[in-house]
């Protein structure tokens, strides 16, 4: 559940602040200087940064539970 988690968020968090929706939020209409915050290109890198992120943890955990899985089959009681 974790690995689909992370792997989720992740392509969420890499796609989302480069779509259309992004300009249209609360926070980005809260006040002008917030919008240019928001609009920010890199500001919108950061959080698809953390989405890559994430996609690498969620592939991390899937090689390490792959390897105990394996583990577990070969020796197991």
């Amino acid at each position: 559940v974790f690995i689909f988690f992370c792997f989720e968020l992740g392509v969420f968090l890499l796609l989302f602040p480069w779509m259309d929706l992004w300009e249209r939020n609360y926070f980005a209409s809260l006040t002008p200087t917030w919008t240019g915050v928001w609009m920010n290109p890199y500001l919108r890198g950061a959080v698809s940064g953390l989405g890559l992120i994430n996609v690498g943890i969620s592939i991390s955990e899937l090689l390490r539970l792959r390897r105990f899985w394996r583990r577990q089959s070969d020796g197991g009681s």
